[in-house]
């Protein structure tokens, strides 16, 4: 009777496996830009990042069965009048903000950052080391990989935009600059 039932279900088995899902591997990227613009050496700046403002991303958000961030590439794009430093370190802090934030939440609380009902951020996901604050200086950031994973859940499993914050330190200040930031991303998709 068991060997029937085998007999019975194996070739079942088989064509289900056969009509598994089928994936598909995917990159997005993801461009946005913050302004520095600090009379100190000490520079931070908010912006809201969304990883739906990426046509690939958002076409196939609800089909995402696993994802990275590959990459954050910086650019300093534009250098202004006043800017005396010369070398800099930083790094960028992330939460998630609420569905529909049209600024950064921590700018209207920058007088009392306890005040903030928007949790806490994520600090360090990428880091820099000193690089020269000049206009068209690019470089890589290090990823925290420890600190990812809390990154990937808000990207990929909560789908909304997140509060990014610069902080950094310049060898003298004041600081007044432009970061054009791009984060590739890869991810896993169900396709039809």
């Amino acid at each position: 009777m068991r060997l029937a039932i085998i007999a019975l279900l194996a070739p079942l088995a088989l064509m289900s496996s056969a009509c598994g899902i089928a994936t598909a591997d995917f990159s997005a990227g993801i461009s946005f830009s913050a302004d520095i613009d600090d009379p100190d050496n000490f520079y931070d700046d908010f912006v809201l990042f969304d990883p739906n403002d990426s046509e690939d991303f958002r076409d196939n958000r609800d089909k995402i069965e696993d994802g990275k961030i590959r990459r954050i590439s910086v650019i300093i794009s534009r250098v202004r009048g006043g800017h005396e430093a010369s070398l800099g370190v930083g790094q960028i802090d992330v939460r998630a903000a609420p569905m529909d934030a049209t600024e950064p939440p921590a700018l209207q609380f920058l007088d009392n950052p306890e005040d903030d009902p928007n949790g806490p951020f994520i600090t360090g996901i990428a880091r820099w080391d000193p690089v020269a604050l000049v206009q068209g200086q690019s470089f890589d950031l290090k990823l925290d990989q420890g600190e990812l994973g809390e990154i990937h859940d808000l990207i990929f499993e909560r789908g909304g935009p997140l509060e990014v914050r610069f902080v950094g330190l310049a060898d003298k200040g004041p600081v007044n600059f432009t970061f054009d930031v791009d984060v590739e991303l890869d991810f896993t998709a169900r396709v039809p």
